[in-house]
């Protein structure tokens, strides 16, 4: 409970941080690596390296998890009224999740099947942080994850 507590804390401090403007919606265009840190509620943890390129319109992020490589990728989309749009794309390059970015950062949301996934970043002083949670009850204490990553 508390870890869902600081998730959410943290993810509401968004408000005091500001994105570079470079690119569409503010993002800033540039590659990000570094580690990220995972940990289950069935107690297991872990590290994993993490990669994230954001060139125009596109973010793509790659991850490994000890040999088993992921990659996400991420349409970005101003909108009329000034706002920004996030479409998570799935490999056949359609729509499999939505968020949208604000001044302070971005969120999305994903859901399939029986997984529930969101993650939030912002950029910062060069670096990209991001945290996320997902769940899949399929998968018991071992399927509820969160997540932190500070690229630079």
């Amino acid at each position: 409970m508390l870890r869902i507590l600081g998730f959410a804390m943290l993810a509401l401090g968004f408000e005091g941080f500001a994105l570079a403007a470079t690119g569409p919606c503010g993002l800033p265009d540039g590659t990000f690596t570094g580690v990220g840190k995972w940990k289950n509620f069935a107690d297991q943890s872990g590290d994993y390296e993490a990669t994230t390129e954001v060139r125009g319109e596109l973010i793509v992020s790659k991850y490994n998890w000890g040999g088993e490589a992921r990659e996400v990728r991420l349409k970005i989309a101003a909108e009329q009224d000034g706002s920004c749009k996030l479409t998570v794309l799935g490999t056949d390059g359609s729509a499999a999740g939505e968020g949208r970015c604000a001044e302070a950062g971005c969120s999305y949301r994903l859901e399939k099947d029986d997984l529930r996934l969101v993650e939030h970043f912002m950029f910062r002083d060069g670096s990209l942080y991001r945290v996320g949670f997902k769940v899949s009850p399929s998968q018991g204490d071992a399927g509820i994850i969160d997540w932190t990553e500070v690229l630079k």
